[in-house]
């Protein structure tokens, strides 16, 4: 008798990979977002949700010890591989779900600190290859969140707040530490001089020294501000001035008479001592621990508004 046909070959693996991070798409940065100390939380929880939904819908995952995963400063890849194309496609309908829910892990869209304004958060799904080369797999998804707010109606008076208008800007970032009692905590911003974007030849793009700067902040609690640290790039620790306040109901903390020169500027910092009992949410009146800022010209003509939060 003839022998019989050959059995078919089973059906090649296929790997799929979860690519989840940011994306830089505004040059202007001042501070460089990183996601790596993320890694291991983001690969856990990625490889979790794929094994718990391959096995709602029985599709067949090949073993994956130890996890095939790589993390950089701005991407973490994890990777999984199904025994076929056909066991893969079958967590189509549920992909761009998990991916929604992976995105905040590394993007905080629910409270947009401002040091993710020049970032979009990204997940994408598909082949083995190298972030953004990826070939197409069994499984597809593509997703970008982006963060946007509005800045407050702030400072009260008129002057050019934009951003870039002058040489003086703060950094997204504010550092939180000890304050000089046992019951206050310092909350720094950290000043730099950049070129500035709007009109570098105007009056506010010459500017050579900055005179003050004033924060948005919450009238009700005048009395648990303790100090205002400040700290030009020459001196070699912070010297505490007496915290000034707009009239009741400008909701603005000021930090004057600095006059600073743009190398004194370059590196600086102004830091508000509270009470420890208040944090940035109530002070700053964002809900968030996103404060904002502004930092004046001499002739107060130009205010260019900055927003910082703590990491």
């Amino acid at each position: 008798p003839p022998s019989p046909p050959p059995s078919p070959p089973p059906p090649e693996p296929c790997k799929v990979c979860a690519y989840i991070g940011v994306e830089l798409v505004n040059d202007v940065t001042l501070f460089n977002f990183t996601i790596i100390e993320k890694c291991n939380m983001v690969v856990t929880i990625v490889t979790a949700n794929i094994t718990a939904v391959a096995k709602q819908v029985n599709a067949v995952l090949l073993p994956n010890f130890p996890v095939d995963y790589t993390c950089s400063e701005t991407i973490i890849k994890v990777c999984s591989t199904f025994a076929s194309e056909a066991d893969g496609a079958k967590l189509q309908p549920y992909i761009t779900t998990l991916a929604q829910s992976w995105v905040p892990l590394v993007y905080d869209t629910s409270s947009c600190p401002p040091y993710l304004t020049p970032y979009v958060g990204l997940a994408k799904v598909g082949g083995d290859g190298f972030w953004p080369d990826i070939p197409p797999s069994c499984l597809s998804a593509e997703l970008y969140l982006t963060c946007t707010f509005k800045p407050p109606q702030f400072p009260k008076c008129k002057c050019d707040k934009r951003r870039g208008a002058t040489p003086f800007a703060a950094l997204p970032v504010i550092t939180a530490g000890p304050g000089r009692r046992s019951n206050t905590r310092l909350y720094c911003f950290q000043l730099k001089i950049v070129h500035p974007t709007i009109n570098p030849d105007s009056k506010c793009g010459r500017s050579e020294y900055m005179s003050k700067a004033e924060f948005w902040a919450n009238d009700n609690l005048r009395r648990n501000v303790r100090g205002i640290g400040i700290q030009p790039s020459n001196a070699s620790s912070l010297d505490f001035i007496s915290p000034a306040w707009g009239a009741i109901g400008d909701q603005t903390l000021k930090a004057t008479n600095l006059n600073w020169s743009r190398s004194q500027v370059n590196g600086a910092k102004i830091c508000l001592e509270l009470d420890s009992g208040v944090d940035l949410t109530s002070f700053c009146l964002t809900e968030t621990n996103t404060c904002w800022l502004n930092l004046f010209d001499l002739d107060k003509d130009c205010c260019p508004v900055y927003s910082a939060a703590t990491l």
